[in-house]
């Protein structure tokens, strides 16, 4: 008697987590093993997004791609080829805009492209140097090379044309 006790206890067990792995799984065409965060990639329709160890939907699923969480908690997301971000918490910060974006530098600042344009956003993911530059040299003293056409000039960390372009 105390096997089948403990056999139906362990069926029981078996049965109520499988429920509970159904109930996080409904409504999704895969669920990927979860990240370093406790998150899981969930794909419906050829779409991605995320939800969180409790099932909860942090990012709907309308991305064609979500890469792997960055350093800061960001993920890269791909729609239509182009480029942007969502936060740790799931917000799009970056919208998904750009052909390309570049690893951050020291201060978090990364360069984006259109087309062949360079722009910068900041740290926060807000837009300070708009694509329109044919090459954005390294910071130097608070101050970048920029080149558009022939012509180079200087800009700040605040996104200003500091040195004409001539």
């Amino acid at each position: 008697e105390a096997i089948d006790d403990a056999i139906d206890e362990a069926q029981e067990t078996i049965e109520q987590a499988s429920n509970s792995t159904k109930a996080v799984v409904t409504g999704y065409d895969y669920v990927y093993s979860p990240d370093e965060n406790g998150w899981c990639k969930v794909e419906l329709n050829d779409k991605y997004g995320y939800i969180d160890a409790n099932g909860k939907e942090i990012i709907k699923p309308k991305y064609d791609y979500i890469y792997s969480p960055e350093d800061n908690g960001w993920r890269k997301v791909e729609l239509k080829d182009k480029y942007g971000f969502v936060d740790a918490s799931g917000k799009e910060i970056v919208t998904p805009k750009y052909d390309y974006i570049y690893s951050e530098d020291e201060n978090g600042w990364r360069k984006v492209e259109v087309g062949d344009k360079l722009g910068y956003i900041n740290a926060s993911g807000a837009e300070i140097v708009s694509p329109v530059y044919d090459y954005i040299y390294s910071w130097s003293g608070g101050l970048a090379k920029v080149e558009k056409g022939n012509k180079i000039g200087y800009i700040d960390r605040s996104g200003k044309l500091v040195k004409p372009l001539e």
